[in-house]
């Protein structure tokens, strides 16, 4: 049987940026003790914090797991994964890669393609929102200066990123897709910024 500690690395592995609330209700404690199993695998370095903003109000504070928490796990999905993509960009040119990755980001696009035909961008991009949060992404939006802005506020392909910078190219355009416009990205995370930011003009 998993103890509560594990309960809750495993919730942050499945469900990146997570906050109190969903960690209680995902591993069914209160949050008090959700809060004191945290601090514990903070100071471990197993899991870190950061605080978001989420629409109006105070920013919230979102937890997710550090390489060294993904590296618990007997898969060591990360390390097998940067091991194939260095094989791949080893094996294929910067062209082919790119494209595999496009193509796997259309893949997970299609899944969501026929619920947004024919909606105005406004509701594509409530219906984006979701769609990545699925994803693991921390997703905001806003219209302003005759243009709309996507900003992501995490990454959960970041330890891979910061090595494979070619990555970043799924979540743009599994965007991009969904959107059905031109998608230009201003701010990458992985650059250093706080968030990834990207605008569609509008016409």
């Amino acid at each position: 049987m998993k103890s509560t500690r594990d309960k809750i690395i495993n919730s942050l592995l499945e469900h990146p940026n997570s906050t109190v609330n969903d960690l209680s209700e995902a591993v069914n404690i209160n949050g008090i003790s959700v809060r004191h199993h945290l601090t514990h695998l903070i100071a471990e370095d197993l899991v870190c914090t950061e605080e978001v903003r989420h629409g109006v109000g105070r920013p919230r504070l979102v937890y997710r797991l550090t390489e060294a928490g993904m590296e618990q796990f007997p898969s060591k999905y990360l390390r097998l994964i940067k091991v194939l993509i260095k094989q791949i960009k080893e094996s294929y040119s910067e062209n082919e890669l790119n494209e595999l990755i496009k193509n796997a980001a259309l893949i997970v696009s299609q899944e969501y393609q026929e619920s947004m035909t024919n909606l105005p961008v406004k509701k594509r991009l409530y219906l984006i929102k979701k769609v990545l949060s699925k994803e693991g992404f921390l997703i905001e939006w806003e219209e302003k200066d005759k243009a709309h802005f996507i900003y992501s506020y995490n990454c959960p392909y970041y330890h891979i990123a910061i090595e494979h910078p070619e990555i970043c190219m799924f979540d743009k355009t599994i965007i991009s897709t969904l959107i059905e416009e031109h998608l230009e990205q201003q701010e990458s995370i992985i650059n250093g910024h706080k968030h990834c930011k990207y605008v569609i003009k509008n016409n």
